[in-house]
C-alpha cells in the first residue's frame, strides 16, 4: 500500500527515485525544471511524440541539477479530475514498472487535482501477488508518493491526502477480495474478512450462517449453496457515525465466490449426445 505524504518543498528539492509532473497539452509549468534540469523539457519530450495527451508519458534519465534521479512527464490532457486521475494511473504503472519504491508527484494547487492524482496513482500502482513467490529484500511496489503542491495551504493538501489514503486502503482491499481465487475466497473466508474489516474500522457485523439461513427462511441463498461445498454465509455490516444520524443508507451486494457465468449445460449436453450418435 502506497503511503502518501506531503512535501512542502518546490519540484527541484524533492529527493525521490522519481519526480511524477502531469503536464497539459500546451506544456505550461515546465519552465522552472527545466531550467533546473539544463533541458527543455517540453521540446525534447515532443521530439519523441509527447504532446500531454492523457495516456502519454516520457521518461528523463540520469536528472541532474534536481534532487530526484529520474523526470516522469505524464499527458494530463485539460487537467480536469477525470483526466488527472487517469494520468496518475499511467504515473502509477511506470512507477511499479520501473520499480521505483520513492516517487514524488507535483500537484496543482487543488485539493480535488490532488485527490485525483492521488487515487489515479494508487490504481494504477497496484498488482495482486499475493501468490508470486518473493526474493527477499525483492521489489514490493512503491512505499512512498511525495506530493508537492506549490502554493496550496498545507493543511488543505493533508486533509485531501488523507482522504485518498482512506479511500484507496479501501479500494485496495477489495481488488485483493475480487481477485483472490475461488477455492481461497469461499463464503466462510469472505466472512472472516469481513469481521476483519469491522474490527479496524469499528463496524458492527453480523455473520448468519447456513442453520439461522434455513430457520429464517433465506431459501434461495442456500439453495445457491448447494452448487458448492462451502456453505453461504450472510454478511451485515453496520456503520454508525458519531452524532446524529440524519439518514439511513442502505447498500445490498451480492457477494458470489464463485460463478460459472454462461456455462449452458443443455447444449453441452446435446452437442455430446449428437456426437455420440
Amino acid at each position: 500500500m502506497v503511503q502518501f505524504v506531503y512535501n512542502a518543498s518546490s519540484p527541484e528539492e524533492i529527493e525521490s527515485q522519481l519526480l511524477v509532473v502531469p503536464v497539459g497539452k500546451d506544456g505550461a509549468g515546465l519552465e522552472g525544471l527545466s531550467e533546473a534540469l539544463g533541458v527543455a523539457l517540453w521540446e525534447e519530450a515532443g521530439a519523441e511524440g509527447f504532446k500531454g495527451k492523457v495516456g502519454q508519458s516520457w521518461m528523463l534519465r540520469g536528472a541532474s541539477g534536481i534532487e530526484s534521479s529520474r523526470v516522469l512527464l505524464v499527458g494530463a490532457g485539460a487537467g480536469d479530475a477525470g483526466e488527472l486521475r487517469r494520468a496518475g494511473a499511467v504515473a502509477g504503472r511506470a512507477a511499479r514498472a520501473a520499480r521505483r519504491e520513492d516517487v514524488a508527484i507535483v500537484a496543482p494547487a487543488d485539493a480535488e487535482a490532488i485527490a485525483a492524482l492521488g487515487e489515479g496513482f494508487a490504481q494504477g500502482e497496484y498488482s495482486f501477488d499475493q501468490y508470486k513467490k518473493r526474493d527477499e529484500g525483492g521489489y514490493e511496489g512503491v512505499s512512498v508518493a511525495r506530493v508537492v503542491a506549490p502554493g496550496i495551504d498545507d493543511e488543505v493538501a493533508l486533509d485531501a491526502l488523507d482522504r485518498v489514503a482512506a479511500l484507496m486502503a479501501a479500494v485496495g482491499i477489495a481488488r485483493d477480495l475480487v481477485n483472490a481465487p475461488p477455492q481461497d475466497m469461499t463464503p466462510p473466508a469472505l466472512a472472516d474478512a469481513a469481521r476483519t474489516i469491522a474490527t479496524a474500522g469499528e463496524l458492527e457485523c453480523t455473520i448468519i450462517e447456513e442453520d439461522e439461513l434455513t430457520e429464517r427462511g433465506f431459501n434461495l441463498i442456500m439453495a445457491v449453496g448447494k452448487g458448492s461445498v462451502a456453505p453461504p454465509r450472510l454478511i451485515h455490516l453496520t456503520y454508525v457515525p458519531e452524532g446524529e444520524v440524519r439518514h439511513e443508507i442502505a447498500l445490498v451486494g451480492k457477494g458470489v465466490t464463485f460463478d460459472t457465468g454462461g456455462n449452458n449445460i443443455k447444449t453441452c449436453l446435446l452437442y455430446t449426445s449428437d456426437a455420440a450418435d
